[in-house]
């Protein structure tokens, strides 16, 4: 799926990055001076930052290889399509790939992950629905996010492509909050 071999153990989630949250404690106002530049730009990425996806797009698209199908884990509400992450899943796709980025739809909206507790898998999986099957069936998907915390949202968006026939699922994200 990768030519950079570090990404492509199937059986784990792959990050690019540590994340950096932006506040430290956002009740008290107090916000993480130490944010290097790649946590800077995911979090410019969830605000559709063109610059941000050109800059995450030319370091994935260099090491993926053609061919594979991309999904994205949908946002936490069903009317926010065209998320940071889905622009730079569609150019990614855009480039010799199969765009399956309509493959997962958000159902129900979720509180969002960063503002309280993780949903869990179960949780996560009564919210989501697969369509356009066809796309993924029999396929090596990479399912793709800006930020994992818990990973339960790759999980159950991994385990719902599973069910509706895709042959595996590489599950990658740009960042990785420690």
């Amino acid at each position: 799926m990768f030519y950079n071999t570090r990404f492509n153990d199937m059986n784990n989630f792959t990050y690019m990055f540590n994340y950096n949250r932006y506040w430290l404690d956002k009740e008290l106002k107090r916000k993480n001076f130490d944010m290097d530049y790649d946590s800077k730009s995911i979090l410019k990425l969830e605000c559709k930052d063109e610059n941000s996806i050109e800059y995450f797009y030319d370091i994935i698209d260099s090491t993926l290889k053609y061919g594979v199908t991309i999904c994205n884990v949908p946002s936490h509400s069903p009317e926010s399509s065209g998320t940071g992450i889905n622009l730079l899943a569609k150019k990614l796709a855009n480039n010799k790939r199969i765009d399956a980025t309509e493959c997962i739809l958000r159902t129900k909206e979720i509180e969002k992950i960063s503002i309280n507790r993780s949903l869990t898998v179960k949780e996560q999986i009564e919210t989501l629905e697969v369509t356009n099957t066809q796309l993924i069936r029999n396929k090596y998907i990479l399912l793709i996010d800006d930020i994992i915390k818990t990973g339960n949202s790759m999980k159950a968006c991994k385990k719902l492509l599973i069910q509706n026939g895709a042959k595996n699922v590489k599950c990658f994200a740009l960042g990785f909050v420690k």
